[in-house]
């Protein structure tokens, strides 16, 4: 298949923080994600659908009243593991 994309592994890691709105600590976690994409463009797309505003630290609701979950840093890296942000 002459000219067909070919899809490339992506590593996404995230640091996040979450919080409780009654609770006084913040629990801090690190993530990873697999993506299949065709470019670093379509990462940042796939990321929009996970993640509203990611860049500019995005939050995601807990299922508790007031509860979040903050994302602190964000790196992508390819295959190889050299990061592209």
């Amino acid at each position: 298949m002459e000219g067909a994309w070919r899809m490339k592994t992506y590593t996404v890691r995230f640091r996040c923080k979450a919080r409780l709105e009654h609770e006084e600590s913040t629990t801090e976690s690190d993530y990873e994600l697999q993506l299949e994409a065709e470019n670093l463009e379509d990462v940042y797309t796939r990321l929009d659908d996970y993640l509203e505003n990611w860049e500019e630290g995005a939050s995601i609701p807990l299922n508790a009243p007031g509860g979040e979950i903050a994302i602190e840093t964000l790196e992508i890296l390819n295959s190889e593991g050299e990061v592209l942000y």
